[in-house]
């Protein structure tokens, strides 16, 4: 646990040998991505820019790619990059705000939620698959629909959903 005021957004390594994370470390303004092992040593700060980074979670299947969620374009978009930083590339449109990414267990598909234009904080819940970078919409304005997270046969996901005040 690095001296920060808050950690948040831990996701293990697939061989379960490091742990990626969100946090504020010295003068940084945002959250940036941080990887350690797992008695917390041999921290290794993975994002590097001016914006708010946070939600990392490593391709199951290959273990080099990281789907985060990331302020660089002024709203909380989905994001791709290698493990050690490199080649980051924006996924959504830039539309709305994107949240909670989380990978299918083969790691052909993330399942993320997403504002997409609508009314502010009214999450749908996405799939986009991550050869062709086609997204497909699961849920339709039945709730705020957050948190997807896919059952270990890859067939099935579960998420949350708010409607009215439930």
């Amino acid at each position: 646990n690095p001296n920060s005021s808050m950690v948040s957004t831990p996701a293990f390594t697939p061989d379960g040998q490091r742990l990626l994370f969100a946090t504020k470390i010295g003068n940084d303004k945002d959250e940036k991505i941080y990887s350690a092992s797992l008695q917390g040593g041999d921290l290794n700060q993975i994002s590097h820019v001016t914006a708010l980074e946070e939600e990392p979670k490593v391709n199951p299947k290959t273990g080099k790619q990281i789907a985060f969620i990331s302020g660089r374009t002024g709203k909380p978009q989905l994001w791709l990059m290698g493990i050690d930083g490199s080649g980051a590339e924006m996924l959504t449109t830039g539309e709305g705000d994107a949240a909670n990414p989380c990978w299918s267990p083969d790691g052909q598909w993330l399942a993320f939620s997403w504002t997409r234009g609508y009314e502010i904080g009214q999450f749908n819940v996405f799939i986009m698959d991550m050869v062709t970078r086609k997204y497909f919409q699961l849920t339709h304005n039945e709730g705020r629909s957050e948190n997807p997270t896919w059952a270990p046969d890859g067939k099935h996901i579960v998420f949350m959903v708010t409607r009215g005040r439930s």
